[in-house]
């Protein structure tokens, strides 16, 4: 009996992670092959390589001219000269750092966008688990029912029903049919869908089973998004540019330089040497810095709102969740308990009840079996939504 227990147990677990372990591998496919991903990662990559530009001064100017002199005694005039212009050394490690920091932004907005299409397809997988579950009960009330049209046929034949009582029967069959052909369709739908996702990798989900979340604790969650969630860092990783965006345009006062070196030849004579000119900002930069800082007032507040916003969608979810797995053990409860559907079956096998109340009976019993598939489909839908940023193996 001992052994028996130990191969049982090793077959559970076994069996636990290997449904696991299907679902994280079709995860990670999509992660690799996600369309919207693959976009943003290749946005990403230019994004990087806009960081090496744009950082360098203007490039030089060449000039040379030739004037021919009027009377021609005086001779000709020729001319060359190399010029490079330079801002304030300032202005170029700011706008360094500006690009570095744009840059940290555009990798935070790709790991959300990762982080929302990989949660859309968990969503997908839980809508897959959830329905071929709702199938299995269906073909187990199609094979009641298809067993019960099969005994009452015998029964009208010989003359031991009537055609309204078997009719009752076939009522029902048809509308159990009709629901188990509605759920394989959506399943095939879904099925496209998580192909799309995965370059054809749904198949991975075959023997999957709902994603395993620990249970929700609103203020580690928070914390943890706080330090961890690219949706939690964006906002702030925006300032972070406004501020530094401020610094920028406070360079555009220093003054810049002009670095030359010219010759002018005329007649005989010939003239050479360096040049050098200071480029003073009287004008061009006025408004700028205070227009920043306005606009840096303007994404501070703006920042302070988005957090606000999302810490309050992450207590309603939880508070959702909570809601709905405490009407779903009461259902799950209420399932077990009023289970009576072999007794149903002898009272109508004796003739204790008609085959309209066993109907009647039996869709109460069937309607709220009906809740608890739905409710656990909500429920694993929220615990995804909660913990959108928990990927195992990958994030």
């Amino acid at each position: 009996m001992i052994k028996l227990i130990k191969s049982l147990l090793i077959i559970f677990i076994s069996s636990s992670i290997v449904t696991g372990q299907s679902t994280s591998l079709y995860l990670k496919a999509v992660y690799e092959n996600h369309p919207g991903i693959t976009a943003g990662r290749e946005l990403l990559n230019s994004k990087e390589a806009e960081v090496r530009t744009g950082t360098s001064p203007e490039n030089p100017m060449v000039s040379a001219g030739y004037f021919p002199g009027k009377p021609d005694v005086i001779g000709n005039k020729t001319t060359w000269s190399v010029t490079q212009s330079f801002d304030f050394p300032l202005k170029y490690s700011k706008l360094k750092t500006l690009k570095q920091t744009n840059f940290e932004l555009a990798t935070l907005e790709f790991e959300n966008l990762s982080l929302m299409l990989m949660t859309e397809a968990r969503g997908y997988t839980i809508k897959l688990y959830n329905d071929r579950e709702y199938l299995s009960l269906m073909k187990q009330r199609l094979d009641h029912f298809q067993s019960l049209e099969t005994a009452y046929k015998k029964m009208l034949e010989n003359g031991e029903t009537t055609i309204i009582e078997y009719n009752k029967i076939m009522i029902r069959l048809a509308n159990i049919r009709s629901a188990a052909a509605r759920l394989e369709s959506r399943i095939s739908s879904n099925l496209a869908i998580l192909d799309y996702y995965s370059d054809g990798n749904s198949e991975l989900l075959k023997n999957g089973d709902y994603p395993i979340f620990s249970n929700p604790d609103r203020d580690s969650l928070l914390m943890e998004k706080l330090n961890s969630h690219p949706a939690f860092l964006i906002p702030g990783k925006i300032v972070d540019v406004s501020r530094k965006n401020i610094s920028l345009n406070k360079t555009g006062n220093l003054p810049g330089i002009n670095l030359g070196y010219g010759s002018e030849s005329v007649g005989g004579e010939s003239f050479t040497g360096p040049s050098l000119g200071i480029s003073v900002p009287l004008w061009k930069n006025r408004g700028k810095v205070k227009a920043a800082e306005a606009e840096t007032g303007f994404m501070v507040a703006d920042a302070e709102r988005e957090l606000l916003l999302l810490k309050s969608e992450l207590s309603d979810n939880i508070r959702s969740c909570n809601a709905i797995k405490t009407n779903l053990d009461d259902v799950i409860k209420a399932v077990d308990q009023s289970d009576n559907r072999e007794l149903l079956k002898k009272a109508l096998e004796a003739g204790e009840i008609s085959i309209s109340n066993y109907i009647i009976e039996l869709t109460a019993y069937y309607e709220i079996e009906d809740t608890m598939i739905t409710l656990k489909k909500d429920y694993y839908l929220f615990l995804s939504k909660i913990f959108d940023h928990k990927f195992p193996g990958i994030f």
